[in-house]
């Protein structure tokens, strides 16, 4: 029988308050605990990455760095990518192993379109002649074979379950997305939903032809993060893209933990889907990566393998990776107009949660990227530095505004305005007086009651925010940075109802069940942050913006948390002005 709470002795990694939040070691960004391969690389291994679009960014990041072992000298890993192309599928990939090794199974039958011939099964290109289709498909199988044959390592990273399917083959999309086919070819093509059952066959079968055939030792299986640009279901998006991601997540498990694969499964999925750094690790479509997000990724690869990231060129000669599932949206955004960025200095260090990420997305940080730091909750903790207990936060707050932005000479920020700390103390002192009320008259508080102790506190309440705010103030000006800039969040009152304030304040706050009581202090909390706002106008931009899905539409994104898009394109706008004077 358990005598202990089997809690106490676990790890950081298994407590989602702190395993989920990036460490940073060195100025760099990364996870330490999240990967534990069972066979790490070595410089002496070749690396064949094979996938869709999210492994030509491992791929592409690999060529663009330096790395370091563990006597911090330079290592030169080897790593190439596919040679056949993107590769969504594991029927896509099997098939591509079984015609790279054995050419009398290669395809004969192709799309035939007004102009020419187009191979739909990889290289998405258009052809004048079928012969010279053909000998550009030997050719790439060809090369598939040596890259698969030369290699010790191999990188998959799953990306669909969806696939269109013609002459019994899988292929790499569907027709007339990106060519006019003829109508006979085209209507010879069915679409099909792969199931887990069909997966876990396929990729069975990938690892016997890759133990039979290859000297690969290793295999490492990653799940690409992006998520479907469509689904040919019929159903909606949402849930298909969440039932795909986790069948593929299930589907690498599977093999990762089977002992008698040579498999690993790295969380590059996870990492990049961490909800508290969402808006800054995906670009302005939400769905293709950032930079930021990849670094961290690979960072964290790396370090897991024993080696370090140590010079980072990822803005000299990048490629620009095609990815074909873009031409699928391209009619719904023939009429869209972009809105322009603005430009921000290189000597600006962004620190802040979700609300800064959106609006740094409408931002050219063109020079340093590392100077945006995604801190997601940890600014909404760094709230408590200021109460007993919590000297940790206290301690790596100044290590981020002394030493990560030593470099920096101006500081742009969001945490001053935490609404669910700064009202911890009205919170707390609200819900003694009710408990001492109830344990006195032995009954439980009406809410007319309620209402009227809420009422009495207002001038309490008021001095209450305007200390604390205060006093977060003055603790970030004491870094003397040449210019500070606050942003103020969105105010979504839906982020204030009965659950959210339970999940904060447990157990504390059984009695906040009347929302004219929540509404009271939020309100209360709105009107003095404004006026702290209008008397430090030099150093802030934007306004509180009390708002709800109901009244206030055009500032509402309805994600229950975050604005419009033009309200952060306005803070944007305000941002770019001040700093370019």
């Amino acid at each position: 029988m358990q005598n202990s709470n089997p809690y106490t002795t676990l790890p950081n990694r298994a407590f989602w308050k702190l395993g989920s939040v990036v460490e940073k070691t060195n100025g760099a960004l990364h996870h330490s605990t999240i990967y534990e391969p069972s066979r790490k690389l070595s410089e002496h291994d070749k690396i064949v990455s094979v996938g869709s679009c999210f492994a030509n960014e491992i791929t592409e990041y690999i060529k663009r760095v330096s790395i370091t072992g563990r006597g911090s000298e330079l290592v030169q890993l080897h790593i190439v990518n596919s040679s056949i192309g993107n590769v969504y599928t594991t029927t896509q990939f099997k098939q591509l192993l079984e015609w790279a090794f054995f050419s009398n199974k290669a395809p004969e039958k192709f799309w035939k379109s007004s102009t020419g011939w187009v191979n739909p099964y990889f290289q998405d290109k258009e052809y004048p002649t079928l012969e010279e289709l053909i000998v550009d498909q030997t050719e790439k199988l060809n090369a598939l074979q040596k890259d698969l044959s030369d290699a010790s390592v191999l990188i998959f990273t799953l990306g669909l379950t969806e696939e269109w399917i013609f002459d019994g083959n899988s292929c790499l999309i569907a027709p007339q997305v990106r060519h006019q086919i003829l109508d006979s070819d085209a209507s010879n093509c069915y679409f099909r939903k792969l199931s887990l059952e069909q997966m876990i066959e396929d990729l069975a079968a990938i690892e016997q032809l890759l133990n039979q055939l290859t000297s690969i030792t290793n295999i490492i299986y990653t799940v690409s993060p992006v998520p479907l640009i469509a689904t040919a279901t019929g159903r909606h998006i949402l849930p298909e893209n969440e039932i795909s991601k986790a069948s593929l997540r299930v589907l690498a498990s599977h093999f990762a933990e089977d002992t008698e694969s040579h498999a690993n499964y790295f969380p590059s999925y996870e990492i990049i889907k961490n909800h508290r750094y969402a808006s800054s690790f995906f670009k302005k479509n939400m769905r293709n990566v950032t930079d930021d997000a990849v670094d961290i990724v690979m960072r964290s690869f790396f370090h897991a393998h024993g080696y370090e990231v140590t010079k980072d060129d990822c803005d000299q000669n990048k490629q620009q990776i095609p990815c074909l599932e873009t031409s699928i949206e391209v009619a719904l955004d023939e009429n869209t107009e972009e809105q322009p960025t603005f430009f921000c200095p290189p000597d600006c260090f962004f620190l802040g949660q979700s609300h800064l990420g959106r609006m740094i997305q409408n931002l050219a940080v063109q020079v340093n990227q590392q100077q945006i730091i995604p801190m997601g909750a940890f600014w909404h903790d760094f709230g408590f530095v200021f109460n007993e207990g919590y000297s940790d936060y206290h301690s790596l707050a100044a290590d981020f505004l002394e030493t990560g932005a030593h470099s920096s000479n101006r500081l742009i920020v969001d945490f001053l305005f935490v609404p669910h700390i700064d009202i911890q103390f009205a919170i707390t002192s609200l819900t003694q007086q009710f408990a001492t009320f109830e344990k006195q008259a032995q009954r439980k508080m009406s809410d007319s009651e309620q209402v009227e102790v809420v009422s009495t506190q207002k001038e309490i309440f008021e001095s209450g925010f305007r200390e604390r705010l205060q006093m977060k103030f003055d603790y970030i000006r004491n870094f003397r940075y040449d210019l500070m800039i606050v942003v103020p969040p969105f105010f979504p009152s839906v982020f204030f109802d009965e659950t959210s304030f339970k999940m904060t304040f447990p157990p504390k706050t059984p009695y906040l069940r009347n929302s004219t009581i929540i509404d009271y202090i939020i309100d209360t909390y709105v009107q003095v942050a404004t006026v702290f706002i209008e008397n430090h106008r030099d150093v802030i931009i934007g306004k509180i913006e009390r708002s709800s899905i109901f009244n206030q539409m055009n500032l509402w994104s309805g994600d229950g948390v975050h604005a419009s898009e033009k309200y952060y394109y306005e803070l944007a706008k305000s941002l770019h002005r001040q700093l370019t004077p």
